[in-house]
């Protein structure tokens, strides 16, 4: 029986590029599970899952990991700490305004308690990750496409 992910999970998703590794950081109301993706593609499960949720992560972004696990679209391979940079609330960044085009006219910077409208975006606050809830489709799509978030703009 799958119960509720927790903070500090670790899971295993399957790509065209082998198998990718995320990690639950927690849960934020209205938004689920936020997640970090980590750096790196395997073609087997590592022995240890230490060294690759102790370095940077590729992006953050939020997943509705229950329904995943319990569909077996992800596997559990273990628990870890959650690194300090994470553990207090990130700054994210969200569009707002867009034009006809879909072009985003307006930013927000959301840090969990105040939204900060933006007009623009500095090439800092362009690496930012974005708050956005993905499925395991475009997860994947991310993942092999090397995506992160400054490419989004």
């Amino acid at each position: 029986m799958v119960s509720k992910a927790k903070s500090g999970d670790v899971f295993e998703i399957k790509t065209s590029m082998g198998l990718a590794y995320f990690q639950c950081v927690r849960r934020v109301p209205d938004w689920g599970m936020m997640i970090r993706v980590l750096i790196g593609t395997y073609s087997e499960r590592p022995n240890s899952l230490v060294a690759i949720t102790q370095q940077a992560e590729r992006f953050l972004t939020f997943f509705p990991i229950d329904f995943a696990w319990k569909k077996k679209i992800v596997a559990l391979a273990g628990c870890e700490d959650i690194p300090a940079t994470v553990q207090r609330n990130p700054l994210f960044r969200a569009p707002g305004l867009r034009d006809r085009e879909g072009r985003v006219m307006k930013w927000f910077l959301i840090d969990g308690d105040r939204e900060i409208p933006l007009s623009f975006l500095t090439l800092e606050q362009k690496k930012l990750p974005i708050q956005v809830m993905v499925n395991d489709t475009a997860l994947v799509e991310m993942i092999e496409n090397n995506w992160v978030p400054e490419h989004q703009v």
